[in-house]
């Protein structure tokens, strides 16, 4: 029971991301780029595109915003799907 709600949590919260990078149409700029390495999720909500290679601290890292809150609740409902399985 504890699994299928944090699945749909999960599932909600994905929705909500994507819907909001697609407003701010961030999905086509990079697919324009064509490279592909891995970006800072909070970063690219914030229209900036910074590869997380060598990127730490993120300026984002303490930044309390709809879009940072979501990456936040998605990593923490993962983190505990991974306990559960």
């Amino acid at each position: 029971a504890l699994q299928c709600q944090l699945v749909n949590s999960r599932r909600d919260i994905i929705n909500q991301i994507v819907q909001m990078s697609r407003k701010q149409k961030i999905e086509t700029f990079l697919f324009q780029d064509r490279d592909c390495r891995y970006t800072c999720v909070r970063c690219r909500n914030h229209a900036i595109l910074a590869f997380k290679k060598n990127h730490t601290p993120c300026p984002y890292s303490l930044c309390c915003c709809e879009n940072c809150t979501l990456v936040t609740e998605k990593r923490r409902i993962d983190l505990e799907l991974t306990l559960v399985n």
